[in-house]
C-alpha cells in the first residue's frame, strides 16, 4: 500500500512563555503529525507531504522512520519503493539507501537521503522537520532535496 498525504502547517510549538518549544542549533524545527501508525503498513513505504516537503515513512515493527522522499540518484518520489529489512530500494532505478542513516547502499557516490527522526504516540506518527520548507529537487541526475 502507498499513499500521498498532504499535511496541515500548525503553529509553531510554544512553551508558557512563548517560546518555540524545539530547537536544533539555530534551526528551528516543529514538529508534525503525520499519519496513523495503520496507515503505514510494516515492511513498506509510503509517502506524505509536509510543509513543503516530501518524506518518505518506513515501519519496522514498533518503529517508523522517516526519510526524504525523492531519490538522491535521480529526483523520482520514493513512494511506493520497496522496503527489504533496513534496506529502501527505489522502484525506478534501483538506488538503495538504510533507512536508520540515509546513507546509499547501492553506490556510495549516490548522496545519503535526509533522515528526521520520528517518534510514535497514541497510534499517531510525528516527524521533526526545519520550519523553512526544503528546496525542490533539481533536474540533475543526483540533487535531490538535503
Amino acid at each position: 500500500m502507498s499513499f500521498t498525504e498532504t499535511v496541515p502547517v500548525a503553529q509553531d510549538p510554544v512553551d508558557e512563555a512563548g517560546v518555540p518549544k524545539l530547537q536544533v542549533g539555530s534551526s528551528k524545527v516543529r514538529e508534525f503529525d503525520v499519519a496513523a501508525v495503520a496507515a503505514v503498513p510494516d515492511g513498506e513505504v509510503c509517502g506524505v507531504e509536509v510543509n513543503g516537503r516530501t518524506i518518505a515513512l518506513c515501519r519496522l515493527g514498533d518503529e517508523v522512520f522517516a526519510l526524504s522522499g525523492t531519490c538522491s540518484y535521480h529526483p523520482i518520489p520514493l513512494d511506493g519503493a520497496t522496503l527489504e529489512g533496513e534496506v529502501l530500494t527505489c522502484q525506478w532505478y534501483g538506488a538503495q539507501f538504510d533507512i536508520r542513516t540515509g546513507e546509499s547502499v547501492f553506490l556510495r557516490s549516490v548522496t545519503a537521503l535526509a533522515t528526521y527522526p520520528t517518534s510514535v504516540r497514541d497510534g499517531r506518527v510525528f516527524v521533526r522537520l526545519p520550519v523553512e520548507p526544503a528546496r525542490s529537487a533539481s533536474n540533475s541526475w543526483v540533487g535531490a532535496e538535503r
